[in-house]
């Protein structure tokens, strides 16, 4: 008789959790409505992800070329200083092992400010993330993040017909 009881909670939690993620993309994706492009900044690339090949200047090319493909405007920092939310697209990447298997997490947030009469602030509005073990980082973290990147740009261009 008590599984029960412990059955229907579970069943009642998971649905809830499941209708808060949904919520919650349906929210991340409304943050992008009004964006008239995004400056991308980089971080994090230690010297564990050097030593495979993971720099910055191959990611910011990846990240900053799917984005002009999807029609999604690049700000320099000034630029961006320039917009009234001044959306900066994060990816941040940590190996966390200098051999085979390769341990390693990564992100991709959207930063905006966000302004109440006259209270402002920065926040996350959208971001996803990654922890994962792998014998070829590179391979598999491009793999990912094209994944992601095809999210993002996905929900871009649900808001911006």
């Amino acid at each position: 008789m008590r599984r029960v009881p412990r059955l229907s909670t579970l069943l009642i939690v998971t649905t809830v959790l499941g209708a808060t993620q949904v919520i919650a993309q349906d929210e991340m994706r409304e943050s992008l409505k009004g964006l008239t492009g995004v400056e991308v900044l980089l971080d994090g690339f230690n010297d564990a992800a050097r030593r495979v090949g993971i720099t910055e200047s191959k990611f910011r090319a990846v990240i900053e070329l799917r984005l002009r493909q999807a029609g999604i405007p690049i700000f320099t920092s000034a630029e961006g200083l320039e917009q009234p939310r001044n959306p900066l697209l994060g990816f941040t990447i940590v190996v966390l092992s200098g051999s085979a298997p390769w341990t390693y997490s990564w992100r991709l947030q959207l930063y905006q400010n966000w302004c109440e009469g006259t209270f402002c602030a920065t926040g996350i509005t959208w971001e996803t993330a990654q922890v994962a073990r792998q014998n070829e980082p590179m391979e598999d973290l491009r793999a990912s993040l094209n994944i992601t990147l095809d999210q993002f740009i996905n929900d871009w261009l649900a808001t911006h017909p």
